[in-house]
């Protein structure tokens, strides 16, 4: 059995266009909300194996932050995931090795949500902090019949209703 969770980053900082939007921080909330997911994914047996994040400053940090709650490393940063098409998102999945069963990736909308809509067959509205985890059995990683295939387990939100 093989999960996918997908989780769009807690709630960043707009500040204005006085930072790009790579480098946009957490806002107070999202610095929460972060470690909520961490605490979480402990809590239901849902700690990843292997953690990919977006490279945007409030991607890692939510990851980092989650991460700690897990007693986990900070993840691997992948530049692909900034902001990145489901398609992208779906390739650097396929990528995963086999010996992972659990793989967490943190980015962006509408990215997220337009991948998680698509494997769950109905719109998912991903906010902020918004877990998607997806389950597969028997099929590997580089297969893609995972995508047609894969069930919708559960869908959680930091400090909010789904």
């Amino acid at each position: 059995m093989k999960q996918l969770l997908l989780l769009r980053h807690a709630k960043s900082s707009h500040s204005g266009g006085q930072v790009n939007d790579h480098d946009r921080l957490l806002n107070e909330r999202g610095e929460r909300e972060a470690p909520m997911v961490g605490r979480y994914l402990v809590e239901q047996d849902l700690i990843p194996q292997r953690t990919i994040s977006s490279t945007a400053s409030r991607a890692e940090r939510t990851a980092v932050l989650l991460l700690k709650e897990c007693g986990l490393d900070p993840p691997q940063l992948d530049e692909r995931l900034y902001l990145a098409a489901p398609q992208t998102i779906t390739e650097l999945a396929m990528e995963c090795d086999e010996s992972t069963d659990r793989l967490l990736l943190v980015g962006h909308n509408p990215g997220m949500e337009s991948l998680a809509s698509q494997l769950s067959n109905r719109y998912l509205d991903l906010k902020t902090a918004h877990l998607a985890v997806f389950q597969f059995y028997g099929i590997a990683w580089n297969d893609s019949r995972w995508l047609t295939e894969a069930l919708l387990l559960l869908q959680w939100r930091a400090g909010g209703d789904v």
